[in-house]
């Protein structure tokens, strides 16, 4: 069937995504903010945003972006927004992610208390056809989080951390059997109505 890559913004290059689109496989990518995605969020009138699935507060629009070097049609450009208040902002760590997602103007302005409420936006890039409608792109590339749990859970649940062993051949054994294992574990629990009702 189709392969579909969901790719983090430390891998966001433009001969990755010429790569899948030669593989014919679907893409979406999250773009680094900079100047040209300031930009672009700048320039999207209020009346354009809608709800984002399963992220309160959280709201979505699309354009679209055809990044340098890029040979094929101007790909969709889905851009996420999440509100914070000015007071959050200023009161926290210099070092929050979440300051990295407010456009420098706006950021200044809630550290000056010259506003009340800041967007902390994001980006991403792809080419779903458009049957895929701007929610399930934003809500389909948003759990590709969901990895990070599962790294995490082979490392401390499913014994990864016997590894290595001597021989070549049974770390591969135990690396199969463990993802395989953490694998039917969350499957389990995503078909379970008991792991869903406690919840």
């Amino acid at each position: 069937g189709l392969v579909d890559f969901r790719i983090d913004s430390e891998y966001y290059q433009v001969k990755l995504l010429e790569a899948l689109r030669k593989a014919r496989a679907r893409f979406s990518v999250s773009v680094p903010r900079n100047q040209a995605m300031w930009r672009i969020a700048a320039g999207i009138s209020e009346d354009a945003w809608s709800d984002a699935t399963d992220m309160p507060a959280a709201q979505i629009t699309e354009t679209t972006y055809k990044p340098d070097g890029w040979k094929h049609e101007p790909l969709r450009l889905i851009v996420r927004r999440v509100p914070f208040s000015a007071e959050r902002v200023a009161s926290g760590s210099v070092r929050a992610r979440r300051r990295n997602t407010i456009p420098p103007e706006q950021l200044q302005l809630a550290i000056d208390g010259k506003v009340q409420t800041v967007y902390g936006y994001s980006f991403i890039l792809s080419d779903h056809p458009a049957e895929r409608d701007t929610a399930w792109v934003e809500h389909h590339h948003r759990h590709r989080a969901q990895i990070e749990e599962r790294l995490k859970d082979a490392k401390l649940g499913q014994a990864l951390r016997h590894l290595p062993c001597r021989n070549i051949a049974a770390n591969r054994t135990w690396m199969l059997a463990c993802l395989c294992a953490l694998n039917i574990t969350a499957m389990t629990c995503e078909i379970c109505p008991a792991a869903a009702i406690s919840s």
